[in-house]
């Protein structure tokens, strides 16, 4: 379960490179999202209006390896291909985590794209409404959400928990998100 980031720094040289890059940077944006191996993308401009820090996350680094040679083959490639990078590419593992308040639109469109329908995702609204969403746990790297495992208690002669459903971006899946999700709840489960 490693996925592939690049940190740091696109640096202008010139008036000119940054308006080159204020002018190239939304279809290049565009176009990235959309790749299949993109799990984050962020490009920000620093306090510095000649600096911008970057933070991109990919599936593999296969992916990230195909998001370059696209981007360098496009518009944006041209355009830009004399400006100094200042980049770093490592691992990064998901961080397994309960929910929190503010999670729960992107818990819903996380979870209405991995079943191509809503219903699995009002199902999670209507329980957490109910109160009866006993653990909702949320993988994410950065601010990207990839995956996300509902918990709730069944009644019966023993005590026992339900699991679902279980939701993995589909640019995530094979990464052992899932498996992740369903065993981190032992400790926590274990509390309520």
């Amino acid at each position: 379960m490693t996925l592939t980031r690049l940190t740091g720094r696109l640096i202008c040289a010139s008036e000119a490179e940054r308006r080159l890059v204020l002018a190239e940077l939304p279809l290049h944006i565009r176009a990235t999202v959309r790749e299949p191996g993109c799990l984050s993308f962020n490009i920000a401009q620093s306090a510095d209006p000649m600096v911008w820090q970057v933070d991109e996350i990919f599936a593999s680094k296969a992916a990230l390896a195909a998001h370059q040679t696209r981007a360098a083959a496009s518009r944006w490639g041209a355009a830009t291909q004399g400006l100094r990078r200042n980049y770093t590419i490592g691992a990064i593992r998901p961080e397994i985590a309960p929910e929190t308040a503010e999670d729960a639109r992107a818990i819903y469109l996380l979870i209405r794209a991995a079943f191509d329908a809503p219903e699995e995702a009002e199902l999670i609204d209507a329980l957490r409404e109910a109160g009866d969403l006993a653990l909702s746990l949320t993988a994410r790297a950065g601010r990207a959400f990839l995956g996300h495992a509902a918990f709730s208690p069944m009644t019966g002669p023993i005590r026992a928990w339900a699991l679902a459903p279980v939701s993995v971006r589909a640019a995530a899946r094979g990464q052992g998100i899932a498996a992740a999700l369903i065993q981190a709840p032992d400790p926590l489960i274990s509390r309520l």
